[in-house]
């Protein structure tokens, strides 16, 4: 997997009249993915996108709360995180 540098957006509109975003996803070695997407699937991923880094914020505060101060286990740890994740996603 490649770690990304950046996510870009523009908005832009076609001849026909109709609205659309240009995404451009670029990776720490430059490599570029250029794609467009409608609005509506572009305001879809932005929730999402708001939502998981909310989520992953939470993640990261229960794991080092159970690993460093209560001294569970890493193991016991990651299956705790991803039972919650399950539970979140239900």
């Amino acid at each position: 997997m490649q770690e990304l540098r950046s996510i870009d957006v523009i908005s832009g509109v076609n001849d026909a009249g109709e609205g659309f975003v240009t995404v451009t996803a670029t990776d720490q070695n430059r490599g570029m993915m250029v794609g467009q997407l409608p609005p509506d699937t572009l305001r879809e991923l932005a929730m999402n996108f708001l939502a998981c880094a909310e989520a992953s914020e939470t993640d990261a505060i229960v794991y080092r709360l159970l690993r460093d101060k209560f001294g569970l286990d890493i193991s016991t740890v990651g299956y705790f995180v991803a039972d919650m994740r399950e539970m979140r996603e239900r």
